[in-house]
């Protein structure tokens, strides 16, 4: 159970923080959402394998470099 001073903090504060939300969006607006990036619709086996060998080649290569 909250105390009476507790609720009137929360109320404070959420005032506080609806007001410096509102005034912030009016002085500089928003961003627009971003989109999600489109995957590649030409997937197959073929493109996985050479994905794979690769990410194999490169971790051949860290463990052998010097």
């Amino acid at each position: 159970m909250h105390s009476p001073c507790r609720l009137n903090i929360d109320v404070e504060w959420q005032t506080l923080k609806n007001t410096l939300q509102q005034t912030a969006n009016e002085a500089l607006g928003q961003r627009k959402k971003r989109r999600h990036k489109r995957r590649l619709i030409l997937w197959n086996e073929d493109i996985k394998n050479v994905i794979e060998n690769k990410k194999k080649a490169y971790l051949r290569h860290r463990t052998t470099r010097s």
